[in-house]
């Protein structure tokens, strides 16, 4: 997706006015496919080490993995059968299949010096903190998906994504705001060169 995939001029503009860069990877985490099908994990944090590498990314900050409302698809698609549909089933797919990837994901960072984040619903920045899979989580604003509002209140998350701004806004272009927790001023974040 090179839309979503970050430059070498992007992150000169970004090292120039003294920013730091938070990474996620986030090619198709979007679909059910992606945490289904078996392999993906290691291949995605393949791609990602790759692309760290290629930007100079430093050992000790941490590569996002985003999570973007598979849970939430799968509780639709029971609900559109008929079938029992709740967290509890939504957590059932998150400990079968988004736990399988980042298994795979931390087997292949193992060694990298990388920290690991998860980008996603509270239930699943939850889940895989309980289970040791994310160093970090970044919680996204999806109010409507499992486990969001009792997450936000634990404070665990150090990143918290709010409404995009209006085109006006921001010269001409969506732009995602998030915010810090405030209880740690470190989420993995890096300055570039």
């Amino acid at each position: 997706l090179p839309g979503k995939t970050l430059t070498q001029r992007e992150l000169g503009l970004i090292a120039k006015l003294d920013m730091s860069v938070a990474v996620i990877f986030q090619h198709n985490n979007d679909c059910l496919c992606t945490f289904m099908t078996k392999g993906r994990g290691k291949r995605d944090a393949e791609r990602a080490l790759e692309l760290a590498k290629s930007f100079s990314q430093p050992p000790g900050s941490a590569i996002y993995f985003g999570v973007d409302g598979v849970d939430a698809q799968f509780l639709t698609l029971l609900s559109a059968t008929g079938m029992t549909s709740g967290e509890l089933e939504a957590r059932k797919f998150v400990q079968k299949y988004v736990r399988a990837y980042f298994e795979d994901v931390a087997r292949t960072m193992a060694g990298s010096g990388y920290k690991i984040g998860a980008y996603g619903s509270g239930l699943v920045c939850s889940y895989l903190l309980d289970e040791k899979l994310a160093h970090h989580c970044w919680l996204a604003n999806a109010t409507g998906w499992p486990g969001y509002q009792r997450f936000e209140a634990t404070r665990r998350w150090v990143l918290k994504q709010h409404l995009p701004t209006r085109k006006t806004d921001c010269f001409g272009i969506e732009v995602d705001l998030n915010s810090g927790n405030g209880l740690t001023g470190e989420f993995g974040q890096w300055k570039p060169k």
